[in-house]
């Protein structure tokens, strides 16, 4: 019973220690996955201040959007245009250098004045879908984070436009996911990354004829990618996505919406996931950014716990055979003894009769 209860205390002190090794390597690979996130975000903003001072604030920019107000419909879609023929060179030029996916103007009631990615589709409200446009314009402050779009999600950097005291709208200029996983890979550089959205989000957001930029997640039911980020993510990780998709650890965790790091084995190689919940501008996570990779830290980990664990079970177990050893020869010694004792006292007993 004793060496019952050793043992228990053994695999009990061993496996808490093990257990707390693999929550500091899942801690430590979330914050490097988030501490690099931040980076990329805070270099797109320096980008995107950047094209608001030399791009948005420039005179003929100013003074087309001064002219909005008050427009016939005729006069208000040659607006639209002029400002989008001023600026597409630059636009391109700004997808090209510095990965901007939208540059967007809003009206201050929030509708849509000029996308420069989708020219065509303007003057709906955006108002009661967007965070950021409410924020730019009622608020009258700058705005950030990650949101879906009418067209496209993307990380979004949203300034209001006030000049000569007058609000003339808002900008929004944005970067895709994929280009925070593009940061992301000059530093990781022999991770895949996968990015899903809540579907409802999509759904709910997006206009209908461009839900064809949207396709169902192999990882989880309740997701959907983004076909134009999905166009770079390395296709031999699909089978991978599926064995995750599978693993009822990984769908309890994604309900959750909680940052996690799930480790297992996939054709005979260790691999990391690491799940980092994307938030809008609520705080609310409605999206995931996977890091997948091969990591054999967890399973050196597992190994070494199975060696301490066997090691110890063996030094316990010649420690409590060389106690039972000494208390069974002592035993067989003290015998030895009382039989000893009883002859010595019998032979004094003869002897005494014999006198």
């Amino acid at each position: 019973m004793l060496f019952v209860l050793i043992v228990a205390l053994i695999f009990t002190v061993l496996y808490r220690q093990y257990q707390e090794d693999r929550a500091l390597l899942g801690q430590t690979k979330l914050e490097q996955l988030d501490s690099l996130y931040k980076s990329a975000i805070t270099t797109y903003r320096l980008n995107a201040r950047s094209t608001y001072g030399n791009l948005i604030l420039q005179p003929e920019v100013l003074a087309i959007l001064h002219q909005v107000e008050g427009t016939s419909p005729e006069q208000f879609d040659a607006l639209h245009w002029k400002l989008h023929a001023l600026l597409k060179k630059q636009y391109e030029g700004l997808k090209e250098a510095l990965d901007v996916r939208q540059i967007h103007f809003h009206l201050p009631d929030g509708r849509s004045f000029l996308r420069m990615h989708r020219p065509e589709q303007y003057g709906d409200n955006l108002m009661q879908v967007r965070e950021s446009i409410a924020i730019a314009n009622e608020q009258k402050r700058y705005a950030e984070g990650f949101e879906e779009g009418r067209i496209f999600n993307g990380y979004r950097y949203i300034f209001p436009i006030i000049d000569q005291g007058k609000h003339l709208g808002s900008i929004e200029i944005s970067v895709s996911i994929n280009a925070i996983i593009k940061h992301l890979s000059q530093v990781f550089k022999k991770r895949g990354f996968y990015f899903m959205i809540e579907s409802d989000v999509v759904s709910g957001t997006v206009f209908d004829k461009e839900k064809g930029n949207y396709a169902p997640s192999t990882l989880h039911d309740a997701y959907v990618i983004d076909l134009g980020v999905q166009a770079h993510f390395d296709t031999a990780l699909e089978p991978l996505l599926r064995t995750l998709h599978d693993d009822p650890a990984v769908t309890e965790n994604i309900h959750s919406k909680l940052p996690f790091v799930r480790a297992l084995s996939y054709q005979d190689k260790a691999i990391v996931a690491t799940f980092m919940p994307i938030v809008n501008l609520r705080l609310e996570p409605i999206a995931y950014l996977i890091s997948l990779e091969s990591d054999s830290t967890f399973q050196s980990r597992f190994s070494t716990f199975l060696s301490a664990t066997v090691l110890s079970l063996l030094i316990g177990s010649l420690i409590f055979g060389a106690i039972a050893y000494l208390i069974w020869h002592s035993g067989k010694a003290l015998k030895e003894k009382e039989r000893l004792d009883l002859l010595v006292a019998q032979k004094t007993q003869a002897l005494k009769q014999e006198q």
